[in-house]
C-alpha cells in the first residue's frame, strides 16, 4: 500500500511539472506553439493540436511630444508643383500642377484638393501672380525653346499674349499695371502696360539684358541684373515721379535681392569675384545702413513676415560644397542641405539682429517660401521633387 501510494504521489509531482513546463512554454517561449511541437510532431494518443497565440499588448496613446513631432512638419501637395502662392482669404493655397500645368487649390492642412480649371499649358516653367489678390498670374512657358509669357485669369478661360520679345516682367503693388523688358534691336526697353497688357509706354531704355523687375512701391521700381558669381552684378531704382535712375549698387558679384513688403528694408547678398565667401545683408531699401547677418544663404530662400520685424530663412548646411554661387544652385549642380531659422530685425537700428534655430531635423532645399496670414506656418517647396511643405513655427 506505501509503495502504491508513493507511486501516485510521484505521479501527480511529475504530472504538475509536466503542465508547468507547457504553460510557461506556451506563454513565454516566443511565437505560437502547439502541444505537438514539444514532442517533435509525434502523434500523442485523445490529443488534437491546439494552438495558443499570446495576446497583443494595448497599444500605448502617443505622447505630447510625439503628437507635436507629427505636426511639426507636413506635406501639403506630394506632386511637382509651380509658383504656390496663399490665397487673398488665407484659407487655401494656389498652384499650377507641373504636369499638364492646370490651376489647383488645396487647403492649408493639405486636405480638399480642387481643380480650379482645366487648360493644359505643357512646359510651364513659372507663374508671376497678381498682386494682392491673385485674380491673374503672367505665365511663362517653353515652346519649341522659346519662353513665351501670357496673362491668364483664375475665374475665367481667357488669356492675353504679351510680346514674344520680352525676357522679364512685374506687377505693380495694387496690380492694376505691368512692367515688363522687351528687347527692341540692340536695346531693352523697360515698359509699362495696364492690367491687361494695353497702353505700352517705354519709360527707360538700356543695353544691359536680362533685369529682374521688383516693384516694391507705387512710384519705385527696383532693377537688378541676372545675379551670377561670375559676373558684377547692378541694382539701381527707377523713380516714376521723378523720372530718375538713381544707382544703388554696382560690380556686386553674385548680387541678388529680396524688398521688404512694406518696401522699407530688403535683404541683399553677394559673393566675391570667383563666386565665393558668399555674405548676407540686411539693410534699406536704398541699400544703406546695412548689416551683415551672421549666416549664409540666398534671400531667395527667404521670406519677410508682412510687417518686416523678422525674417524666415532656410540656411544651406553644405554650402562650402558649390563652387560658383549662385549659379551651381540655380543650374542644379547640387542641391542645398537646409536648415531653418528666423532673424529677428526688429532691433536692426541699434545694430542688434539676432538669430534663432526653427527647425534643424530633416534636409530640405526650400525655395518659394511664403507665410500664413496668421504667421503660425511657414510653406516651402522642396527642389529636390517641387513638392510642397508646411512647417509649424
Amino acid at each position: 500500500m506505501e509503495r502504491k501510494k508513493l507511486i501516485k504521489i510521484t505521479s501527480a509531482i511529475t504530472g504538475l511539472l509536466v503542465l508547468g513546463g507547457l504553460a510557461y512554454y506556451y506563454f513565454y517561449g516566443g511565437g505560437d506553439k502547439a502541444i505537438n511541437d514539444l514532442f517533435g510532431g509525434l502523434p500523442i494518443p485523445g490529443t488534437r493540436r491546439i494552438t495558443i497565440t499570446p495576446p497583443t499588448p494595448p497599444k500605448l496613446p502617443k505622447t505630447r511630444e510625439e503628437l507635436e513631432r507629427e505636426q511639426k512638419l507636413i506635406q501639403i501637395v506630394s506632386k511637382p508643383i509651380i509658383s504656390p502662392a496663399l490665397s487673398q482669404d488665407g484659407t487655401k493655397i494656389l498652384y499650377y500642377a507641373k504636369a499638364g500645368g492646370n490651376l489647383e487649390a488645396v487647403g492649408l492642412d493639405g486636405k480638399n484638393e480642387e481643380k480650379l480649371s482645366t487648360i493644359t499649358i505643357l512646359g510651364l516653367l513659372e507663374a508671376l501672380w497678381q498682386n494682392p489678390d491673385k485674380e491673374a498670374a503672367i505665365l511663362t512657358y517653353i515652346e519649341s525653346g522659346t519662353a513665351k509669357r501670357f496673362i491668364s485669369s483664375t475665374a475665367t478661360s481667357g488669356v492675353i499674349f504679351l510680346p514674344a520679345s520680352v525676357t522679364t516682367t512685374g506687377w505693380s503693388p495694387d496690380g492694376k499695371e505691368i512692367a515688363y523688358f522687351i528687347n527692341q534691336k540692340e536695346s531693352f526697353n523697360l515698359t509699362i502696360t495696364d492690367d491687361k497688357a494695353q497702353k505700352p509706354a517705354v519709360v527707360y531704355a538700356t543695353p544691359i539684358p536680362d533685369f529682374n523687375i521688383f516693384w516694391t512701391s507705387k512710384d519705385k521700381i527696383l532693377l537688378a541684373s541676372r545675379p551670377s558669381g561670375a559676373a558684377p552684378g547692378i541694382l539701381f531704382y527707377y523713380d516714376r515721379t521723378k523720372k530718375t535712375f538713381n544707382k544703388i549698387f554696382t560690380e556686386s558679384y553674385g548680387l541678388t535681392i529680396l524688398p521688404s513688403p512694406d518696401a522699407q528694408n530688403m535683404l541683399f547678398a553677394g559673393t566675391n569675384s570667383s563666386g565665393k565667401n558668399l555674405k548676407l545683408y540686411f539693410s534699406k531699401i536704398d541699400g544703406s545702413d546695412s548689416q551683415e547677418i551672421e549666416t549664409q544663404t540666398l534671400p531667395e530662400k527667404c521670406v519677410f513676415k508682412k510687417d518686416g520685424s523678422s525674417i524666415f530663412c532656410a540656411v544651406p548646411k553644405n554650402i562650402t560644397l558649390f563652387g560658383i554661387l549662385p549659379d551651381d544652385w540655380y543650374m542644379g549642380t547640387g542641391f542645398f542641405q537646409d536648415r531653418f531659422v528666423q532673424i529677428d530685425t526688429a532691433n536692426s537700428q541699434s545694430g542688434n539682429i539676432s538669430i534663432k534655430e526653427v527647425y534643424t531635423e530633416k534636409n530640405f532645399d526650400a525655395f518659394n517660401l511664403f507665410l500664413s496670414q496668421d504667421n503660425q506656418f511657414l510653406f516651402f517647396q522642396d527642389k529636390n521633387d517641387e513638392t510642397l511643405w508646411r512647417l509649424k513655427l
